[in-house]
């Protein structure tokens, strides 16, 4: 009986042992939301778009989808990308995410666009095709926002299907899918929210677009000079 109870324990053991060097790692990462100062030193140009046309295709083992905005208008263009990005013009935007035959995926802080949606985006060059450069949100869904379902001159400060609840330079550890039924979302706070250090998103909320329009102009002014 004693020898029977040993062995058990060993095995019992044994097992702990091999799931502890087979279990997967804890990863994550540090996102930090980003302030309207920091979109608008990113970004090659502000405006107004709505979705048009979209497509997903497979690269590099991943799900990338392209959308063709229509630029309705404006807000703030640097002279580099004039040329590209004026009233009435279309570009297309890449995102990681979509879906290819039976296949999706969705990547956590990318925004998803819908067809005739209007949004406000903030727009970057980015690599998704290799070394061709392409048009991109600034820092992923922090660069898109939308408009209140009754009000197209109202914003809502947060992309579709990914709501921040952010206050003054929150730091949020995202969760590894592998943890996602595990761990809730951990935030830290620093107190002082002068309005260049909220993150963009809070600090757009609820306001009308005219006066959006006005502080994201300022801010451009400020830290690039007008133009």
């Amino acid at each position: 009986m004693r020898l029977r109870r040993l062995i058990a324990n060993g095995a019992l053991l044994g097992a702990f042992a091999a799931a502890s060097l087979t279990a997967p790692r804890a990863n994550g990462t540090l996102a930090i939301a980003a302030s309207l100062p920091d979109l608008v030193q990113r970004a090659e140009a502000i405006v107004i778009v709505t979705p048009v046309e979209q497509h997903s295709y497979e690269y590099g083992g991943r799900i990338v989808t392209k959308t063709l905005m229509r630029l309705d208008a404006p807000i703030a263009v640097k002279q580099t990308a004039a040329k590209e990005l004026h009233e009435n013009s279309e570009i297309w935007v890449h995102t990681l995410g979509g879906r290819v035959r039976n296949i999706g995926q969705v990547v956590d802080g990318q925004p998803q666009f819908f067809l005739r949606e209007k949004k406000l985006l903030f727009v970057c060059r980015g690599l998704y095709q290799g070394e061709e450069e392409t048009f991109a949100p600034c820092a992923g869904g922090q660069g898109v926002m939308d408009f209140h379902a009754t009000s197209e001159t109202t914003l809502r400060g947060f992309f579709s299907g990914a709501k921040q609840t952010a206050t003054s330079r929150e730091i949020t550890v995202r969760k590894n899918v592998s943890l996602s039924a595990l761990l809730p979302k951990l935030k830290v706070t620093i107190n002082g929210p002068a309005e260049d250090d909220m993150p963009a998103g809070n600090l757009l909320d609820g306001k009308s677009l005219g006066d959006a329009m006005q502080q994201i102009r300022t801010t451009w002014n400020k830290v690039n000079g007008a133009q």
